[in-house]
């Protein structure tokens, strides 16, 4: 099916996107591979200390991350037995728990954020400030735009038929 340009534009943008990520969690992963750290709970911990003084209960960070309970019941549980996450029974619900980053896990995560330094150094040594500081506002806006709309979908059109191609 051939796209008008316009359109092939945004699907060529939006796979290029996927293939950066699927470049990008590979080298970070080899990146922080010495940390014990995998990529998923690295990304974890961003989030936890992006928001250090919150607890985090499992179902707040499913929504954050838009993804089912059991894979970050899954991910918490092991950065606490790691002991880079502590788990605190929620006082206003004694049916769940807050999660804090540890002091451990602060380390790890700055650890793991040392190794990834020299490959963003890498990655972004033939780059101008101003190419730099184009992507980071451009990557925001697309952030924003999809975090601000999680729920809005387009609608989906109805095929069109030709005349005379109906079935009677």
């Amino acid at each position: 099916m051939d796209l008008p340009p316009e359109l092939e534009k945004i699907r060529q943008v939006l796979v290029w996107i996927g293939v950066a990520e699927q470049l990008l969690v590979t080298r970070l992963n080899r990146a922080i591979a010495g940390v014990n750290l995998p990529f998923a709970q690295f990304v974890m911990l961003n989030h936890v200390r992006a928001f250090a003084e919150e607890g985090h209960k499992i179902g707040r960070l499913a929504s954050a991350f838009e993804t089912g309970q059991p894979g970050i019941s899954k991910t918490v549980a092991r950065l606490v037995e790691k002991g880079f996450l502590r788990a605190e029974p929620d006082p206003q619900d004694g049916r769940s728990r807050l999660h804090y980053l540890t002091e451990a896990g602060a380390t790890a995560h700055g650890e793991a954020l040392a190794r990834i330094a020299p490959d963003a150094a890498l990655i972004f040594e033939d780059w101008s400030a101003g190419d730099i500081d184009e992507l980071h506002r451009l990557i925001f806006k697309l952030k924003s735009w999809l975090d601000d709309n999680r729920e809005m979908r387009a609608k989906k059109k109805s095929p069109q038929r030709h005349r005379g191609t109906e079935k009677i």
